[in-house]
């Protein structure tokens, strides 16, 4: 978000890949349903490995997530 290249930060504050980005709640199948926190690291080692490992897309490349924004799988295309 206001980034050319990796590393800049756009004039945005830096956030600890170790720092909470997002939280989901489990279906509770085995209890109580329960908040499961997702780190900035985890949303990053996501996108890395789908898009540029598995889908092998590249900066030329454009997509559109149709997937509601409750669910998890939509915030990746997000950030």
């Amino acid at each position: 978000m206001g980034a050319s290249q990796p590393g800049q930060t756009g004039g945005l504050r830096a956030v600890d890949r170790r720092c909470p980005a997002y939280g989901t709640y489990t279906s509770g199948t085995t209890g109580a349903p329960k908040a499961a926190l997702h780190r900035h690291g985890d949303v990053w080692a996501f996108i890395d490995a789908m898009c540029r490992n598995a889908l092998r897309l590249t900066p030329d490349d454009v997509g559109l997530s149709i997937a509601r924004m409750y669910f998890a799988y939509a915030l990746g295309p997000v950030c």
